[in-house]
């Protein structure tokens, strides 16, 4: 479970990052709990330390890399590099006996467009460059921003397409991994939509707390898989960061 609690904090802390944030040096930790959809999976509770360095044109740490291509007033465009971790990694369910994945490196574009007061659509792509199972991801999502007193939430709302290579990797059964009460599975492409809230408030000018909630409603195609037992997960979190 740990392993793919880590890539869900990844996630939800690359969304609850404030839109302007300071350049430099940051620390942090973040702690968070998440519930997993696979058999024998149950709900854990992570902390995770978060580093990095922060510029006008790049952002690298523990959450991968990020590079500022291009930027308008309204409009940026981003390459990325980003691990991806598994549940599937050393697994103690017994449900989940023989099935073993790997922790994968994605590389992507993300196009973000302010085309309203505080409304903000984004779109990510990426390709699995590790040869894994070299399958692709597209995320869109649109957010809305205001303000509840002196609060800055962010509410969200969008929907994650995976490739049929990387629905099979994360949440299929090859023929090799195949047991009685476990056949052989392959979902193929999947769309998973999802829907979450984000709140990230200076304390003063170099620290900064956040928080995030995120529930995902997963794809029949997926829910029908063996070793997935919940067709919703839910995931949230809170966390410090501090700037240098």
């Amino acid at each position: 479970m740990v392993a793919r609690f880590i890539a869900r904090l990844l996630a939800l802390f690359l969304t609850a990052l404030p839109v302007q944030a300071q350049d430099g040096m940051y620390v942090g930790a973040f702690v968070g709990v998440g519930a997993s959809p696979y058999a024998g999976e149950a709900t854990s509770t992570v902390l995770r330390p978060t580093l990095g360095v922060r510029t006008e044109t790049f952002d690298i740490g523990t959450n991968g890399a990020t590079a500022h291509i291009a930027q308008s007033e309204r409009a940026a465009l981003d390459i990325f590099l980003r691990p991806r971790f598994f549940a599937l990694t050393h697994s103690d369910s017994p449900e989940l006996a023989g099935i073993d994945r790997d922790v994968t490196l994605d590389a992507g574009l993300s196009y973000a467009l302010d085309f309203a007061q505080g409304t903000r659509l984004n779109l990510s792509v990426a390709h699995e460059i590790t040869s894994e199972h070299q399958g692709q991801e597209a995320d869109l999502r649109l957010t809305q921003r205001f303000a509840l007193g002196a609060i800055p939430l962010g509410v969200y709302a969008g929907a994650m397409w995976r490739s049929q290579d990387l629905s099979r990797y994360l949440y299929g059964v090859t023929g090799a991994e195949a047991l009685i009460g476990r056949p052989a599975f392959d979902p193929g492409a999947t769309t998973s939509p999802y829907i979450g809230m984000n709140a990230s408030l200076p304390v003063s000018p170099r620290v900064r707390v956040f928080g995030t909630v995120q529930a995902d409603f997963l794809d029949p195609a997926i829910t029908d898989s063996p070793i997935v037992t919940e067709d919703a997960t839910l995931s949230l979190g809170v966390g410090i960061q501090f700037s240098f």
